[in-house]
């Protein structure tokens, strides 16, 4: 378990605004990352804490960048962020054999500019060991004087953008409705499609047609579950004990009729 003393601090300054003219401090953690089951990746990597509720990828680059440190490679948060639209792995299983050709189906424009990161944490992932070094060097020399951080448009900006955001453009959004629509359409046809060209009939088989041409002869049967599951040998299970029950019935008959011929002897 980590310590504050494991963690070199970044103060970020926030420009002064109009409604606040004095400059505002936030505070990041910076530490080599060390989880409890390492990775390939974990020794060229760097785990940041208490970063901005609404920090971006190209802004934490930024710090990195404006402080000579090097090249980073890929930037972790801590959570997922919620997904929007509807994505097919989310439609269900039969959903799931739909087309891959994009991520996300009817995808609702998007109403906020970033996302929020609750947790605060992020990870840092740079091109090599040499370069994640390089950078907490950086991070170090500036744990006293700090940067400014300049990722997001404060003030009247900033509630400016949220307002335009908040309402999407009615064309955009219509597009949107539609693309989810048709996708939803043409599942529901394949599905359909699919139980009309696979019927069970009652002796357990599956009967498979092409459903090209309506005169063209079905495909051959093939059959489906295990061999004690198929209902035509559970039939012929039920003849063969019919059948021993007649036999042995008509034994014991003959049996009774030859003791009914014996004479008792006086």
């Amino acid at each position: 378990m980590s310590t504050l003393t494991d963690y070199t601090t970044l103060p970020l300054s926030l420009p002064p605004q109009p409604s606040f003219p004095t400059k505002a401090k936030h505070y990041i953690y910076i530490r080599t990352h060390t989880p409890n089951l390492p990775t390939a990746t974990s020794n060229r990597e760097l785990f940041l804490s208490n970063i901005p509720l609404d920090a971006t990828p190209q802004g934490l680059k930024s710090i990195f960048s404006g402080l000579g440190g090097g090249k980073i490679e890929h930037i972790t948060f801590d959570e997922a962020a919620p997904s929007r639209g509807l994505r097919k792995k989310q439609l269900g299983r039969r959903k799931r054999r739909a087309s891959t050709a994009g991520e996300e189906v009817g995808t609702l424009p998007r109403t906020v500019e970033r996302e929020l990161h609750p947790s605060g944490r992020a990870i840092v992932r740079f091109v090599d060991g040499v370069s994640r070094d390089a950078a907490l060097r950086e991070v170090k020399r500036m744990s006293k004087k700090g940067m400014e951080w300049r990722d997001v448009p404060l003030g009247v900006q900033r509630y400016q953008k949220m307002v335009e955001m908040r309402y999407p453009d009615p064309v955009v959004l219509q597009k949107s409705v539609d693309e989810f629509m048709e996708e939803f359409n043409r599942e529901e046809e394949r599905e359909r499609k699919k139980r009309r060209t696979s019927k069970v009939d009652d002796d357990g088989f599956v009967t498979v047609t092409r459903g090209v041409k309506r005169d063209e002869a079905p495909r051959e049967v093939k059959k489906v579950g295990k061999e004690d599951f198929y209902r035509f040998q559970m039939r012929e299970k039920r003849k063969a004990d019919e059948k021993d029950l007649i036999k042995r019935y008509e034994r014991d008959v003959k049996k009774m009729e030859a003791m009914k011929k014996l004479k008792p002897q006086g």
